[in-house]
C-alpha cells in the first residue's frame, strides 16, 4: 500500500513538473515577437506567419566568426550553403535559399538589417539580437514582390534601461585543412591515361619503364611524383576575436557601443619570405553604436551606426580559390616543384600553375576596404488621434570603399626532357619559359566605391 502510495505521488510530481515546464515554455514563447518588417510585430504564439527566429544566446553557441556561418543547421527551413574561400574573401559565408529552389533563375532570399537590405557577411555574432526567418505568403506580405523566395531578418542589439555594463570576451580558435580530395599518386595517373588512350583506340602515352619511373621516384626530374596538397598546405592555421561591448541607458537615451577584432591566418607553406610575406591574413575591425533617444515625451529617434575596417593579404597572383582550383587540375606528374637547376617547375600544358611558385615567388597582394552604414529613424505618437497611430520618417547612408595593393613579381618555369634514350641523363634539355623578375614592383588604386 505504502509502495502504491508513493508511486502516485511521485507520478503527480512527475505531472506537475511537466504541467510547470510546458508553461514556462508557453510565456517563453507568448514573449518572443516575430518582426514582419516595417517595425510591425506580432506575439509568435498568435501569428499566423510560418517564421522561425533564432536569439544571440543560441548563435553564441558557435566557434563562427561571422554571422553567416553561425547559421548552419540552426535555423528551421532555412538552406546554408559553404561557398568556399578565404574568410577575407569578398561575401565569404553562407549561400542561403528558403524552401529550396523556386526557379531556374532567381532563388535569392531578402536579408533585411534592422529594417535595411544591406549584407551581413562581415556582422559578427556578438552584435546581434535575432535572426528571423519568414517563409511563407503571410510573413513577407509587407514586404512585397521582393520578398517572394523568402527573407532573413537581422536584428542588431540596442541598449535597455540599466546601469551602464561593460562585456569583454577573447576567443581563439585553431582552423585545419578543408576537405579535399585524395589525388592519386603519378603511376597510378599515368595507367589511367593510358587506359583512356586505348580505350580510344589510341596508343599509350607512357611505356613501362616510364611507369616504373613513375612508381619508384627514380628520376623525379624527368618523372616527377609530386603531392601537390602536401607542399601547399599546411595541418593548423588559426583565428582570434576580441570583443567589448558597453550598454545601459535611462529613460531619456539608451546606448549599445561595441568594438570587435577578428585576426585569420591561413594554412599557406613557404609563405615568409626575405622580403614578402604571402601568407592568406585576415583582419577586421567593426565599431557599432546603436543609440535611442526620447527627444520628447512623444518623439523617439533611434540611430544606428556600423563601421568596418577590413584588411587582407595573401599571394600576389593567385587567391585562396585560385590555389584550390590548382591543386584538383594539376596531376602528380605534372612537373616537378623544381628543375635540376632550381627553376621553378611548369611546361606548355599547364603554364606557370606551379602553386607553390604562385605562393612564394609572386609577391604578395592586399586590400584595404572601409565602410560604413549609418540610419537614422524619427518616430511620432499619434495616440491623440487614434490608439495606437504613429507616423516614422528613416534615412540611410551607406559607404563602401576598396583600395588593391599590390607587391608583385615574376618567376621563370620550366622542364627538363630526355633527347636520347630513357634514362640516358647525359642527352637532355632544359626548357624554359617566361620572365624573372627578383625586385617587387609596387602599384596601389582604387578598386571600386
Amino acid at each position: 500500500m505504502n509502495k502504491y502510495i508513493s508511486r502516485i505521488c511521485l507520478a503527480g510530481v512527475l505531472a506537475s513538473a511537466l504541467t510547470a515546464n510546458a508553461q514556462n515554455k508557453l510565456q517563453d514563447k507568448d514573449s518572443i515577437k516575430v518582426d514582419l518588417g516595417f517595425g510591425v510585430e506580432q506575439k509568435l504564439s498568435v501569428s499566423s506567419a510560418a517564421a522561425t527566429i533564432i536569439t544571440s544566446e543560441e548563435l553564441k553557441q558557435t566557434s563562427a566568426i561571422n554571422l553567416p556561418d553561425a547559421l548552419y543547421g540552426r535555423l528551421l527551413g532555412l538552406t546554408a550553403l559553404k561557398t568556399g574561400g578565404f574568410s577575407g574573401d569578398d561575401n565569404y559565408g553562407a549561400w542561403f535559399n528558403i524552401r529550396g529552389e523556386q526557379t531556374t533563375s532567381e532563388n535569392g532570399i531578402l536579408i533585411l538589417v534592422d529594417g535595411i537590405k544591406r549584407p551581413i557577411d562581415r556582422l559578427t555574432v556578438d552584435e546581434v539580437e535575432s535572426v528571423t526567418v519568414l517563409k511563407d505568403a503571410a510573413a513577407v506580405a509587407l514586404l512585397g514582390y521582393k520578398g517572394v523566395n523568402g527573407a532573413l531578418l537581422v536584428k542588431t542589439k540596442r541598449g535597455k534601461e540599466g546601469k551602464l555594463n561593460v562585456d569583454v570576451s577573447y576567443n581563439h580558435k585553431f582552423t585545419f585543412s578543408p576537405k579535399i580530395a585524395d589525388f592519386v599518386n603519378a603511376e597510378t595517373y599515368a595507367k589511367a591515361t593510358n587506359e583512356a588512350r586505348v580505350n580510344d583506340g589510341l596508343a599509350p602515352t607512357y611505356s613501362e619503364l616510364e611507369l616504373e619511373l613513375f612508381k619508384f621516384g627514380s628520376d623525379p626530374y624527368y618523372y616527377p611524383n609530386v603531392d601537390w596538397k602536401n607542399e601547399v598546405l599546411k595541418d593548423v592555421g588559426s583565428e582570434d576575436q576580441v570583443n567589448v561591448a558597453i550598454h545601459g541607458g535611462s529613460d531619456k537615451v539608451k546606448y549599445f557601443t561595441m568594438l570587435d577584432y577578428t585576426g585569420s591566418r591561413g594554412m599557406l607553406k613557404g609563405t615568409n619570405q626575405s622580403d614578402f610575406d604571402s601568407q592568406l591574413r585576415y583582419s577586421k575591425a567593426n565599431i557599432r553604436v546603436n543609440l535611442d533617444f526620447a527627444v520628447t515625451p512623444t518623439t523617439n529617434m533611434a540611430v544606428n551606426v556600423l563601421a568596418n575596417f577590413i584588411e587582407t593579404n595573401g599571394p600576389a597572383s593567385s587567391s585562396g580559390n585560385d590555389i584550390f582550383y590548382q591543386l584538383y587540375r594539376l596531376p602528380a606528374s605534372a612537373f616537378p616543384v623544381k628543375t635540376p637547376n632550381g627553376v621553378w617547375g611548369g611546361n606548355q600544358n599547364y603554364g606557370d600553375a606551379n602553386p607553390v611558385a604562385r605562393i612564394q615567388d609572386t609577391g604578395r597582394g592586399k586590400t584595404h576596404q572601409r565602410a560604413l552604414y549609418a540610419d537614422a529613424r524619427l518616430t511620432q505618437n499619434l495616440n491623440f488621434l487614434l490608439d495606437g497611430l504613429s507616423a516614422s520618417a528613416r534615412i540611410g547612408y551607406d559607404n563602401y570603399s576598396r583600395i588593391n595593393e599590390s607587391h608583385s613579381k615574376s618567376f621563370q618555369y620550366g622542364y627538363v626532357e630526355y633527347t636520347g634514350d630513357t634514362g640516358d641523363k647525359n642527352k637532355s634539355k632544359e626548357v624554359l619559359y617566361g620572365d624573372k623578375v627578383n625586385s617587387l614592383t609596387y602599384s596601389k588604386g582604387l578598386n571600386n566605391q
